[in-house]
């Protein structure tokens, strides 16, 4: 295996993005009033939303400059990701800033603008008006920077740690970039760690590793924190060879990325890894099975759960949705307070999410009614199984939070029995 030095590890992960569709950046493009490389924010305006753009010059004749300090302002009050996710408005005319992968191409238009995106990688950028630090490499879509990365490696006598501290001690957290970025990651050839907040020596970065057993609950496999050897390359390669391709990109800033009071919430490898190999199995294998996911005492089961059930229900195959709704059961007398919040942010229509608080006659309405997640006791659930067969031409997707000591139990059981076994097929479904 070749041995990287630092500057090699830059140009191999700089070289794998733009083997993968990214363009590269100029550092020298970047503009470090307004916080992004403007040339490649007013490219993609012009392919997509060419006709926005005239009827916003017909209103302002500098409305370059006034739409740019409208962004540098929106982001400053909202957030990169709440921009990102629903655009900028100005003099009445609202601007995408980015497009989600559409999930059927029946309208070309927007599978169009899906793909006008674009991604770019910067090596070495000076971002600050007050110094001349500079960041190893920046990820931009449509000139708007994503993440940052600090490089580090063994050869250079440093390693992630390095990375980490120099986060804390050494970048200025008021910096436009180091504060609107979506996140921040130090890693070296074999580990990576993230945060999404930097806030000097008070930083909290979480491990991005994968674990030795790779998620795996295979037997006899190695178990711990890190990486697993890569055959093929550097235990650091999948940041870059899946994480921060394209499409991946995407799905975490429309799909994952949430933003709550303390910040932004970003994934752990695991709870992403969780939702995708579980969506990929139902998707191949159909509704009917059983899965398990185990989660250790504070990795995030919470989270973990609310993804995954706003992604099963927007699962499909041959663009049909596979479930009509999502049943989020847990054993607690008082619902987990913080699984409701967490669920219903996900859920900006109102109607969508119902939490069962009035007894099981609300919870066989809500399943009726077609309601797209619902969350309810395991107490609440037992008591409709009877009248089950009434609903037998809807798919259901349940969730169930099994950490407690009731699931072993009679209400347990009762959710497991055939007739409304989750993920059993069935001509019921």
């Amino acid at each position: 295996m070749k041995r990287y030095t630092e500057e090699d590890l830059e140009t191999l992960i700089e070289g794998h993005l733009l083997k993968s569709g990214y363009t590269k950046g100029d550092p020298k493009a970047y503009d470090k009033e307004f916080c992004l490389d403007v040339g490649l924010l007013w490219e993609f305006l012009e392919r997509t939303q060419n006709k926005a753009l005239e009827a916003l010059r017909q209103r302002d004749q500098d409305f370059k400059k006034n739409l740019l300090h409208r962004l540098r302002q929106q982001i400053e009050e909202k957030g990169m990701l709440k921009v990102l996710k629903d655009g900028v408005e100005h003099l009445g005319i609202n601007f995408k800033l980015a497009y989600p992968k559409p999930k059927t191409q029946k309208n070309p238009d927007t599978l169009k603008n899906y793909q006008n995106n674009v991604f770019s990688v910067v090596r070495q950028l000076h971002y600050s008006q007050h110094n001349q630090n500079s960041i190893d490499l920046v990820i931009f879509l449509n000139g708007l920077p994503l993440f940052t990365l600090e490089l580090k490696h063994s050869l250079n006598r440093q390693n992630a740690q390095h990375a980490l501290k120099q986060y804390q001690q050494d970048r200025n957290p008021q910096e436009p970039l180091l504060k609107h970025a979506l996140a921040h990651f130090a890693l070296d050839e074999s580990f990576v760690y993230l945060t999404t907040k930097l806030e000097k020596t008070d930083t909290r970065f979480i491990s991005f590793n994968k674990g030795l057993n790779d998620g795996s609950g295979m037997v006899g496999l190695e178990c711990g924190a890190g990486n697993p050897p890569n055959p093929q390359g550097l235990k650091s390669a999948y940041l870059w060879e899946q994480i921060l391709q394209k499409d991946q990109v995407l799905n975490l800033i429309f799909n994952f990325l949430q933003l709550v009071d303390e910040g932004v919430i970003f994934p752990r490898y695991h709870q992403l890894s969780a939702v995708q190999r579980l969506c990929k199995a139902v998707q191949n294998e159909g509704v009917g099975k059983r899965y398990l996911i185990q989660h250790s005492a504070g990795s995030g089961k919470s989270n973990t759960i609310t993804w995954l059930s706003y992604a099963l229900i927007g699962l499909s195959v041959n663009e049909k949705p596979l479930f009509d709704s999502v049943l989020v059961i847990t054993d607690r007398i008082v619902l987990d307070k913080q699984l409701q919040k967490n669920i219903q942010s996900f859920f900006t229509i109102r109607g969508v999410v119902e939490t069962i608080t009035e007894g099981s006659r609300q919870l066989k309405d809500a399943l009726a009614e077609g309601k797209k997640v619902i969350i309810a006791t395991i107490q609440k659930f037992s008591h409709i199984l009877e009248e089950l067969p009434s609903l037998a031409h809807q798919k259901f997707a349940i969730i169930i939070d099994e950490a407690h000591s009731s699931q072993g139990g009679a209400y347990g059981d009762a959710v497991k029995k055939p007739q409304v076994r989750p993920y059993k097929r069935s001509k019921r479904r």
